[in-house]
């Protein structure tokens, strides 16, 4: 016979045990075939399918077993050729049909070589650098790179890293707009010559300054002239910062304090319940980045302002301290066994400044006593030493936090 040009079995989709057509010739025992599912290939066993006929001068089918339909169903199923190159013709006892056969054999284990091939990564004609894998022990859960020669090499990429270029690292590092506005600033004159239409803003790509359409958003803050115009862009507002979770706490810490970006702080308080009934909820300070917190007897003043809910009138009371050992929050206590706990907001004014520090709150909560009252506070305290304050420590008069959870956020310094 003749051995027409190779053309590959189509990708079929299983459904069922077949039969899937093979479109090509083939020996006994060439096929191979393998199921792409949910990103896995799968080799099958020839116990997974039968070849109809076993060896095909024109074209054949195969059918799957039914387990293997069962398993692979939905899944996309390859059919290739892999000829063995074997060679059994000999000229002294051979005749011209052995000779063709043998003939056809190498033709096809030809055209299979050509189809993997083809689809395989390789050099450009006239490189000579050597392409050799390493070997599988370090390729394993690795990636796959080329060294400062071109050879393959492995490496790792953290699953949570951003890779981008060295520029745009620069550009990651500015603390806040104005230092990312110097950087930009710097490469003005390179980018002066282009026309920008709507919408478009510089991008360098590949070694040169060109126009790149992005967002009316990103527009605005790319082509600020000056911090005070990114700003405006960007806005001053609250930054979150972090969030701790009370479970039966001493204490819960905040040394997150950055006055290189912060002005102020505010802490919002969620549902906290003492472990002991009707405690009042403290606050200490720290200048020394919460390695000790102060606590002498009169290292804090306060005063607050409560009124009382219940289901037929209000009442209302003032309490404050001229010297305490902490700034409570309020008089009475909160509920050890009833939700919501004691809720507020706290705002922390300016504590980077060698001042006695301002700290105001306002706040709800159930009452450990009178029948479990609603109640509502209002209040402001100060450390009455001067201090940069640095951290800062919520606790109750006695006992530990049973729960509740603490949102630090930061107010961003205008520039």
């Amino acid at each position: 016979m003749t051995v027409e040009a190779f053309a590959p079995s189509p990708v079929y989709i299983v459904a069922g045990v077949g039969p899937y057509g093979v479109t090509h010739p083939y020996r006994q025992g060439a096929l191979r075939l393998a199921v792409w599912q949910n990103g896995i290939r799968t080799e099958l066993a020839p116990a997974d399918f039968t070849v109809t006929p076993a060896d095909a001068s024109v074209a054949g089918t195969v059918t799957l077993s039914a387990a293997a339909a069962a398993t692979h169903d939905g899944g996309s199923l390859f059919i290739t050729r892999e000829t063995s190159p074997e060679q059994g013709w000999e000229g002294t006892t051979s005749r011209e049909r052995g000779l063709e056969a043998q003939l056809d054999w190498i033709t096809q284990g030809v055209q299979d070589i050509e189809q993997v091939i083809g689809r395989s990564l390789r050099a450009p004609l006239g490189d000579t650098t050597n392409l050799e894998l390493p070997p599988a022990l370090d390729r394993a859960l690795r990636t796959l790179m080329f060294d400062a020669t071109g050879r393959p090499t492995v490496g790792t990429v953290e699953t949570t890293a951003l890779l981008v270029s060295a520029y745009v690292q620069t550009l990651l590092a500015s603390a806040d707009p104005a230092t990312l506005l110097g950087l930009i600033d710097a490469d003005l004159a390179a980018i002066a010559g282009l026309s920008f239409g709507n919408n478009e803003a510089p991008i360098f790509h590949t070694g040169a300054w060109q126009k790149y359409t992005v967002s009316s958003f990103m527009r605005s803050v790319l082509v600020a002239t000056n911090a005070a115009a990114a700003q405006a862009t960007l806005g001053v507002g609250l930054v979150p910062i972090v969030e701790k979770v009370a479970s039966n706490s001493p204490t819960l810490d905040f040394t997150e304090f950055d006055p290189a970006r912060f002005q102020a702080y505010e802490f919002h308080l969620h549902s906290l319940i003492p472990a002991t009934n009707n405690v009042s909820p403290w606050i200490r300070t720290s200048a020394n980045g919460g390695s000790s917190y102060a606590a002498g007897a009169s290292d804090y003043s306060y005063a607050f302002w409560q009124s009382e809910h219940t289901n037929a009138i209000g009442s209302h009371t003032s309490s404050g301290s001229a010297g305490e050992i902490a700034i409570s929050l309020l008089s009475g206590g909160v509920a050890n066994n009833v939700n919501p706990g004691f809720s507020a907001k706290v705002v922390v004014s300016y504590p980077h400044e060698a001042k006695p520090v301002l700290i105001n709150w306002e706040g709800a909560y159930v009452a450990g006593a009178a029948g479990n009252a609603f109640r509502s506070v209002n209040g402001q305290g100060f450390r009455r030493a001067s201090a940069a304050v640095n951290a800062l420590r919520f606790m109750f008069g006695g006992g530990n936090i049973t729960s509740g959870k603490i949102t630090m956020y930061g107010l961003r310094k205008p520039a």
